[in-house]
């Protein structure tokens, strides 16, 4: 595994092609247009999820692992590989910091 295919936040979080996550319980979200928004329900706060977020949160719902969620993105929105690849893991990562996602352990 290269340095390109996993990333960790500061406590050691590591994120690679096989990761899946979900949602954290209490977080909902609901469709609107091209976008998504999150209510983290036991905060009291939401969050506003644009297209490509949106995308990347419906398919962690689904249960995808980041490396097919990665492919689909690259496909979808015809984006450079490492570009996407990037972002996505840096999205997983602020979305767990907020605590609306968590890593799948099943």
């Amino acid at each position: 595994m290269t340095d390109d295919d996993r990333r960790a936040n500061a406590t050691g979080l590591l994120l690679d092609r096989e990761t899946r996550l979900r949602c954290e319980s209490g977080v909902l979200s609901s469709r609107i247009g091209d976008e998504i928004v999150v209510l983290a329900e036991q905060r009291g706060v939401y969050f506003g999820l644009d297209e490509v977020g949106a995308f990347i949160f419906e398919w962690v719902g689904r249960g995808h692992s980041l490396g097919q969620i990665h492919a689909n993105i690259t496909d979808a929105f015809d984006s450079d590989p490492q570009t996407a690849w990037d972002d996505l893991v840096d999205f997983s990562l602020q979305m767990i910091h907020l605590g609306l996602l968590v890593r799948d352990r099943s």
